[in-house]
């Protein structure tokens, strides 16, 4: 059997990396809530080099364990003064934004959110739109995960959700 390799979350990172033309004032995608990828809490650990409990809050869904991340000054050891201090090293969920993941049938897509001054403008990038989109096939995360995004992010983030064009 020839199983692709799993890729490191830098390495998962790189393909969204992208610098989207995004008004100064605007912080939309900075003031929202996020889940962590399996593993993504011991790498983002890692890489800032503080705890786990600093960087999001550990919730027991359905008797499995996940990590999420409120963007506010109170939740998030990143966000000061309205806006994320460590863009370079920010989850998966937050780097796609307004690219929001769609897990139905177990089949990956994806939605933009509405709140976003680019989106609401038409003026999204294409080819970040497919990045994102490629990022959340290439993380392939576990059924059991998705299930729960789907309850608990989804519903904080559908009422402005359109499919991708």
């Amino acid at each position: 059997m020839n199983r692709k390799k799993k890729l490191s979350f830098g390495e998962l990172y790189a393909l969204v990396e992208y610098n989207m033309d995004c008004p100064s004032e605007c912080s939309i995608c900075e003031d929202n809530f996020m889940q962590l990828l399996p593993g993504e809490i011991e790498y983002l650990s890692d890489q800032c080099k503080i705890s786990k409990t600093k960087i999001a809050n550990k919730h027991i869904l359905n008797g499995k364990t996940v990590w999420m991340i409120r963007n506010n000054e109170k939740d998030c050891n990143f966000y000061k003064c309205g806006r994320c201090m460590k863009r370079e090293i920010r989850p998966l969920d937050c780097r796609t934004y307004p690219v929001v993941p769609c897990f139905k049938n177990n089949k990956i897509s994806a939605r933009l959110s509405e709140e976003c001054p680019l989106v609401k403008s038409n003026s999204i990038c294409k080819e970040f739109i497919k990045k994102a989109v490629k990022s959340w096939k290439v993380a392939n995360p576990p059924k059991w995960w998705m299930k729960i995004y789907e309850k608990e992010c989804l519903d904080y983030k559908c009422n402005s959700l359109i499919k991708c064009k």
